[in-house]
């Protein structure tokens, strides 16, 4: 084990809710919430031991039958997400930019393996806790159910 990867498991453990292990290194908390148009969409926190250059992660995945359904909509939908995300997280911060926060779907292999694509995901930034990341992902939760999906 890398000091990296050492370093990850270590910020991980401390999560203090129950996640669960898959495939072997990658570690995920997740909420599915439902909506009438988009069907469903996966909250999560994740954070995958084999690539620990990435850190811990989180945003939103949904099925990729839904992104080629509904890719403009999609579009308008995280940038109203990104809006109310950013008066949340970021009050006071008046240049902090959709595009560098909110990053876009870049693991193909989700997209065969799972069948899903990242309308968006976040990196955990170093200074913040497992505790942050979940007042983040809580946030999260609170903005798409105010966009009108469910649990």
């Amino acid at each position: 084990m890398n000091n990296l990867q050492k370093h990850y498991d270590e910020k991980w453990n401390k999560l203090s809710k129950v996640s669960e292990l898959i495939d072997g290194g990658l570690w995920s908390y997740s909420v599915t919430l439902t909506h009438q148009k988009y069907e469903k969409c996966y909250l999560l926190i994740e954070y995958d031991r084999g690539k620990a250059c990435y850190g811990i992660y989180y945003g939103c995945q949904m099925p990729v039958e839904i992104e080629q359904k509904y890719s403009q909509d999609l579009d308008s939908l995280k940038k109203e997400i990104w809006e109310s995300y950013k008066k949340e997280i970021y009050p006071i911060t008046t240049n902090v930019e959709m595009d560098n926060v909110f990053l876009p779907d870049c693991e193909p292999d989700c997209r065969y393996s799972k069948n899903v694509f990242w309308l968006f995901w976040i990196r955990l930034d170093e200074h913040l806790t497992m505790d942050d990341a979940m007042k983040r992902l809580y946030a999260l939760i609170k903005i798409f159910k105010e966009k009108g999906f469910t649990k």
